[in-house]
């Protein structure tokens, strides 16, 4: 077993930092409850995608932002992770890639308990009406 490994599965710290904004992969990302509160807002980076297995596509909006830290062992280990509110992937998308276009219901719910994911696996998308 790694140290790294180790030390995660010793647990992380209890004080969890939160933010409203973050800047990954190129991205600044805002927490849907930020971007409500600019109401002539130029940009609305709110929209989250991200592939899963078996070829799936999530799409979703950004709910939180959690900073954790594991810090057991000699190197504090910090991860950040999204929770969304994800489109159920199955009947709320209509994939055109001829085009690079994918169509969501906005009004439908991903059914499963995984509503995490890391930070550094999210790429920014954004939803025309």
């Amino acid at each position: 077993m790694t140290d790294e490994l180790r030390w995660v599965s010793q647990g992380f710290d209890p004080k969890v930092a939160t933010y409203e904004k973050y800047d990954v992969n190129g991205y600044r990302f805002h927490t849907e409850k930020h971007q409500n509160t600019r109401p002539n807002a130029k940009t609305v980076n709110t929209g989250v995608f991200t592939g899963g297995q078996n070829e799936d596509e999530y799409y979703g909006r950004l709910q939180n932002i959690y900073e954790v830290k594991f810090d057991k062992g000699a190197h504090p280990l910090t991860l950040v992770v999204f929770k969304c509110h994800w489109f159920d992937p199955v009947v709320g998308l209509k994939s055109t890639p001829s085009i690079g276009l994918v169509e969501v219901r906005p009004s439908t719910t991903y059914s499963g308990s995984d509503v995490f994911v890391v930070s550094n696996q999210a790429t920014q998308v954004y939803y025309l009406p």
